[in-house]
């Protein structure tokens, strides 16, 4: 039994020994500073060395640079040396070494003769005073230090979850309240308003002839004089009154046609046997003259001439606009709807030519006094307003347009433009 005591002494002394020998703090080591913050060199000391050193590194005191050389020192006298720079010290506290500011000790005054003084946070240091009236005096100094140690446990747990975020309903932006709301009693919205729009539109349109009669071919040549075109714009603003799923607008623009004229205009002569009358005689047949006419005939040869037409007839009409629009399908980001309308235009610019109702149907200058100075026209279509923000729309529609009378009044056929088109904007809510 005693020999057993005397190897388990031999062992914890060897390894009391052997810890002892590896602390890392009695370790000889060579160290070159230059210009470098101080909290930087304590961090690179514990990292390098496994030292358990603590210290605040908020501290705007660890932000000071320094300079700083030893050779062959322990880290106990290097830690000391490079802290001592910035008035610190550390504390040994079991296996940490704390670092702590330097303790400065003052006198304090007769009429105060305890006064505490606060070091940081975790150290506080505490000095009394007793001075006798006789010549020699004894001075009693009670040093307590307080080092509290903070262990903070930091447990991470990660909970898988299915979670279903329901938004709320966006609320609409009311604006403030109108007559007509304050005589109905209704709240009303940012869409139950009038609205600004502007828009663009472009077109495509032809000439249809409403004459049910077989047309000539010299008639087959005025109708395809004038084909199909896509060189038609238009630019419109209007104001706009929202009630519900109902809206009435009106507004005023300025619409662009423009379409190919081709046309041949063909003169001919000759063809014919021309006949010349040489001489005449008569005879008496009992009492009856009989006429007797001596000719000669000559052929004139046939001669032609055609002149070509081939130019871009272009309108432009300043047209005044009354449409209704109702929403067929209401949504919260996209809305479709049906609209009809009634347009009334006159013309701004004329720069065509035409054919004229006369014989050989020749080409003319159209000008006001051979074209409508109004016109009339009627469209419908379908649309979807886009939501933008609670003040704003974008719009897109694509529609059909007929003009209800002619425009060139001497035309040798009967014929309305007609034509479908696409038209984009934005509507603002006053």
């Amino acid at each position: 039994m005693v020999t057993f005591l005397r190897v388990i002494t031999f062992f914890l002394i060897f390894f009391a020994v052997k810890i002892t020998a590896q602390n890392p703090i009695d370790k000889k080591i060579s160290i070159q500073i230059s210009n470098e913050p101080v909290g930087s060199v304590l961090h690179a000391i514990i990292v390098e060395h496994s030292i358990n050193l603590t210290y605040n590194a908020s501290d705007p005191v660890f932000n000071q640079k320094i300079t700083y050389s030893a050779q062959n020192k322990s880290i106990y006298n290097i830690l000391s040396e490079i802290l001592s720079q910035i008035h610190f010290t550390y504390e040994k506290v079991g296996n940490h070494f704390v670092v702590v500011p330097k303790i400065q000790i003052s006198p304090v005054k007769k009429d105060n003769p305890a006064e505490k003084t606060e070091i940081s946070d975790d150290i506080s240091f505490q000095e009394d005073y007793t001075i006798l009236p006789n010549p020699r005096e004894t001075v009693f100094i009670r040093d307590t230090i307080i080092v509290r140690d903070t262990i903070i446990v930091t447990e991470e747990r990660i909970v898988h979850d299915t979670v279903f975020v329901e938004r709320p309903q966006a609320r609409e932006v009311t604006r403030p309240r109108s007559i007509l709301s304050d005589l109905l009693g209704i709240e009303v919205t940012a869409r139950d308003r009038w609205a600004l729009g502007i828009s663009y539109m472009q077109m495509l349109t032809q000439y249809a002839v409403l004459d049910n009669v077989p047309l000539t071919p010299e008639l087959e040549r005025v109708k395809e004089a004038e084909a199909l075109s896509l060189r038609n714009m238009g630019l419109g603003i209007s104001l706009q009154y929202n009630t519900g799923n109902f809206s009435i607008s009106g507004g005023v623009g300025v619409n662009s046609y423009a379409n190919r004229f081709s046309y041949s205009e063909l003169f001919t002569s000759g063809g014919f046997f021309e006949i010349d009358t040489l001489d005449f005689f008569f005879t008496l047949v009992q009492g009856d003259t009989l006429w007797t006419y001596i000719t000669d005939s000559l052929w004139i040869p046939l001669d032609s001439r055609e002149i070509l037409y081939d130019r871009i007839n272009r309108f432009g009409f300043f047209e005044g606009t009354v449409s209704a629009s109702y929403v067929i399908n209401p949504g919260r980001g996209v809305s479709w709807y049906a609209r009809g309308g009634f347009h009334v235009s006159t013309p701004l610019w004329l720069r065509a030519q035409s054919v004229e109702n006369s014989e050989g149907f020749p080409p003319v200058q159209l000008d006001n006094g051979n074209f409508n100075t109004w016109v009339y026209a009627w469209s419908a279509g379908v649309g979807a307003r886009i939501r933008l923000n609670p003040l704003s729309d974008v719009f897109v529609e694509s529609w059909y347009r007929r003009y209800v009378n002619t425009w060139n009044v001497n035309h040798p056929l009967d014929r309305r433009m007609h034509g479908v088109g696409l038209r984009i904007g934005m509507l603002y809510y006053l």
